[in-house]
């Protein structure tokens, strides 16, 4: 449940970022150069949403493929698929999943030397995914996890097909989180996105000092109106 409310979240945060940019974009170019010219196109508030649209929508996007990919992805790459399916697993009679950091620990014990990308626990009868980036081959690695026993199932060390679509989803994982690409750019591109925080908390200040001036205005006009009479 958790996972479906996350993927609508980032499918309604992408339509938010791309609607609000073509209704910010000037519909003709000369407003948007005379807008320039009284310094108000690019003023603090509209470069910060430029700068953090790409990034948001960019996570919104790769975001939503942890949870719908594995339904969207067979769909679009047809009779060629770029990665195996999911083990299934039975579970046994008596037995309950270990707890989720057990068995992160166990694919972490897999490849200590990877970079640890993400991790999707197991649905009531597949196997849990455990994604690391391999320095040495340049590729995401996935294992797939016994929940239960912990047990390595199989793994997908990223040979996919030479396909555009192939392509495309392996570097899914590394556009979410910038983790393959170094700390430090793992950290800019998660600080990022905090400007969508920002431009929300400025937005609703910015309007709600509009209409305490509207208000004023208004009773001001009214006041002097009825001075007058």
């Amino acid at each position: 449940m958790g996972r479906q409310v996350a993927a609508i979240s980032s499918l309604l945060l992408c339509i938010t970022c791309i609607v609000g940019f073509v209704l910010w974009w000037p519909l003709r170019g000369r407003t948007f150069i005379r807008a320039l010219r009284r310094g108000s196109a690019l003023d603090w508030y509209t470069a910060l949403g430029l700068v953090a649209l790409v990034p948001l929508v960019i996570m919104a996007i790769t975001g939503m493929n942890y949870t719908w990919g594995r339904y969207v992805w067979p769909l679009i790459e047809g009779d060629t698929p770029s990665q195996p399916p999911r083990p299934r697993v039975t579970a046994p009679e008596g037995m309950e999943k270990l707890p989720i950091d057990v068995v992160v620990e166990r694919a972490l014990s897999l490849m200590p030397d990877g970079t640890w990308t993400g991790f999707q626990p197991s649905n009531s009868r597949s196997a849990a995914q455990a994604f690391l980036f391999s320095d040495g081959t340049n590729n995401n690695i996935r294992f797939f996890l016994d929940p239960y026993t912990g047990r390595e199932l199989a793994r997908d060390k990223g040979s996919s097909p030479d396909s555009r679509i192939s392509r495309i989803r392996n570097k899914f994982a590394r556009l979410h989180t910038f983790r393959p690409f170094g700390l430090l750019a793992a950290t800019i591109w998660g600080m990022l996105p905090l400007g969508g925080t920002v431009l929300v908390a400025t937005g609703a200040w910015i309007s709600i000092k509009r209409w305490r001036r509207s208000e004023r205005h208004e009773t001001r006009k009214g006041s002097s109106t009825s001075s007058f009479t």
